[in-house]
């Protein structure tokens, strides 16, 4: 391979948007996106489909990569499920390279059972083999991995030429399981040129934005209306938008019903990015509560748009939300939660936009995060060549 070529990356993607899930490993389609700027990129992700057999769809992403989509045959029994999920790796592998991409390195998204493909595919072509992980999982004090994950994880981490881990608490974690191996770094990317400052707005009246699943285990939802509760009989004069749900909105509409804020809440649904970065630009903090998080890209966009961000203190945090772009609280604390509302209702104009916007900018951008792989890459295929 001559200096100017580019890479040619493989990656298995554990986790992908899907029509019925359009948030569900968004942040690896979004390294994609980074990653393609500076490599060709082929993404193969397998999933469960009521087919009776193996069907493979093809198509190319607007930002010009490859996606290789393998519908595998369902069934009652998990461990059949999963074999299919296995097998359906491995011909989406097949299928790509005998379309002619001939891959320089192999790049793992979440250690499932897409690792085995990956593993076997780096020993039979002898490539260099990444690995990213982004579970939040690792944000609690015993992440619940069974025996084949640990195992699986422990022999790709080991083996691997570089693991990204999206925070420095993440990479300490999967290091204190026994993960042992080359870690890197990397946040979350945020597309910057997208999630900008938005216009000034009027102090009054002020408008806290939620953005998350909504899932009760994950993201706290009733504890985060509880305090929303509390604050607004101290402090009346605000709102807060609330955009996602996965699973529909209704348990947090009855919430809100039953503990009287109808008037607070603006509760939106799923939404386009558009739609998002509008009721960013138009909101004066942004608020997550959740039980546990790896690096949310919702935080990372609101701080790119100005936002001071009220969140968890879920392990990674501390390094985004510090004195000057917001307050971190207790998970579960809900006196905590609300004392920061009203901390950040009484003076929120003490916070810069633009400091807050530039951490971002210089770790999270699309260019920075691209070529930051796309130098790991560089490094390990020379690294190969010069060994051959």
């Amino acid at each position: 391979m001559s200096k100017n070529q580019r890479i040619k990356a493989l990656w298995l993607a554990s986790w992908w948007p899907r029509p019925d899930h359009k948030v569900l490993g968004i942040f690896t389609k979004r390294d994609a996106e980074a990653v393609a700027l500076f490599c060709d990129l082929v993404v193969i992700n397998a999933i469960i489909h009521p087919n009776k057999r193996f069907i493979v769809e093809e198509s190319i992403d607007d930002k010009g990569y490859r996606i290789i989509i393998v519908k595998c045959p369902a069934s009652n029994n998990p461990i059949l499920a999963r074999i299919n999920l296995a097998r359906g790796f491995f011909m989406g592998i097949k299928w790509t390279i005998q379309k002619g991409f001939k891959p320089n390195v192999i790049h793992l998204h979440i250690v499932t059972i897409a690792g085995m493909a990956a593993y076997f595919y780096k020993l039979k072509y002898k490539l260099p083999l990444f690995l990213s992980e982004h579970w939040s999982g690792f944000s609690m004090p015993t992440p619940p991995i069974g025996f084949f994950n640990k195992w699986l994880g422990k022999l790709l981490v080991r083996d691997s030429r570089g693991v990204f881990a999206v925070t420095k608490p993440m990479r300490d974690k999967m290091i204190q399981i026994g993960w042992q191996g080359q870690y890197l770094v990397n946040p979350n990317v945020v597309d910057t040129d997208f999630f900008t400052l938005g216009p000034k707005l009027s102090p009054s009246p002020f408008r806290f934005i939620h953005i998350s699943s909504l899932d009760e285990e994950h993201k706290n939802m009733s504890g985060l209306l509880r305090a929303i509760r509390q604050a607004a009989l101290q402090q009346p004069n605000f709102t807060m938008t609330i955009i996602g749900g996965d699973e529909g909105t209704a348990h947090v509409t009855q919430l809100a019903q039953s503990l009287g804020l109808e008037d607070k809440l603006r509760i939106l649904g799923v939404q386009s990015a558009e739609v998002v970065q509008r009721e960013m630009q138009a909101s004066h903090a942004f608020v997550l509560f959740s039980n546990r998080e790896g690096l949310p890209c919702v935080i990372l966009e609101a701080m790119a748009t100005g936002l001071p961000v009220i969140s968890s203190s879920v392990p990674g945090l501390e390094e985004w939300v510090t004195q000057e772009t917001g307050i971190l609280v207790p998970i579960g604390d809900e006196g905590a939660l609300t004392a920061a509302l009203l901390k950040i209702l009484q003076g929120h104009q003490c916070y810069d936009k633009n400091i807050i916007r530039e951490k971002v900018v210089r770790e999270c951008s699309y260019p920075v995060v691209g070529k930051r792989i796309a130098e790991a890459y560089e490094e390990a295929v020379a690294a190969c060549r010069n060994r051959s």
